[in-house]
């Protein structure tokens, strides 16, 4: 997922995931890339502190110095069979400092939404809206697989980074 940049001259890309037919692969690492020399250079360090879970399907925005990421999904090994995967939608957000390179994981607060991918998520002012997504329901044995397609609103207020159920009405 490419990013706007907050200058000319550099762009951020975190958790690129590479899809072959064969099996997808997940990724943590950061990188930037730098427009006028179109080279890009691997950035942060995972164990250096906290840094978020492998993942696709998440969302990124940046606000001032600040990258935020809210959810995406991964396959995890199962526990008892190594040969089974379980897809897992994930709930957490996290913000990256962009001088720093080092990830914040964003305590829940308020009424924040639930695990979920392939969502829509925008930052407008002093807030970010959340809309829709998909969660995937997966038996333990990977025999049945459903999916909840979500058609919620939310917004993230940056100062008090709090969540809040969000709801559209008709003009008055």
């Amino acid at each position: 997922q490419l990013l706007a940049p907050q200058s000319k001259r550099n762009r951020k890309v975190s958790g690129v995931t590479v899809i072959s037919l064969l099996l997808p692969r997940y990724y943590n690492d950061l990188w930037e890339l730098d427009l006028s020399e179109m080279t890009w250079t691997s950035v942060g360090n995972p164990s250096s502190g906290p840094w978020p879970a492998a993942r696709s399907g998440c969302q990124m925005m940046v606000v001032d110095e600040q990258m935020y990421m809210y959810g995406g999904y991964v396959k995890d090994k199962d526990d008892e069979d190594e040969d089974l995967e379980h897809g897992k939608a994930h709930d957490d957000m996290w913000c990256l400092d962009l001088k720093a390179y080092t990830w914040e994981r964003i305590k829940k607060a308020g009424m924040a939404p639930g695990p979920r991918c392939s969502f829509a998520m925008v930052p407008h002012k002093n807030r970010a809206f959340l809309f829709g997504g998909v969660s995937d329901n997966e038996t333990k044995r990977g025999e049945d697989l459903s999916s909840e397609f979500h058609n919620d609103l939310y917004t993230f207020n940056f100062t008090n980074r709090r969540w809040f159920a969000a709801q559209l009405r008709a003009p008055k």
